[in-house]
């Protein structure tokens, strides 16, 4: 996430297979850092879709205030600037 401007990037999404401790402890505090909105975890393992978004904070203590899980059943919203953009049915992301 190094060098990566929050103004570029609206949405990283990561499909996570057998990185999921990586991706949340790793990536996770990396991307709210650089200020990225949304950052979606597809857990293939947990069959869930884990959506983070309003990043604070700076370096390694940088978080996302929000957090949803939302599994197989569910609709997913896309929210970007406090909008919803579109949804997903989490059945249509996870394999």
């Amino acid at each position: 996430a190094q060098g990566i401007r929050s103004d570029a990037v609206a949405l990283v999404v990561e499909v996570s297979q057998s990185s999921l401790a990586i991706d949340r402890k790793v990536k996770w505090p990396l991307y709210a850092a650089a200020g990225i909105p949304a950052y979606w975890i597809v857990d293939l393992e947990g069959r869930q879709v884990l959506v983070y978004s309003e990043p604070r904070g700076e370096g390694p203590s940088a978080a996302y205030e929000r957090s949803s899980v939302y599994h197989p059943d569910d609709d997913v919203p896309l929210v970007l600037d406090g909008r919803e953009l579109a949804r997903f049915n989490a059945r249509d992301i996870l394999p």
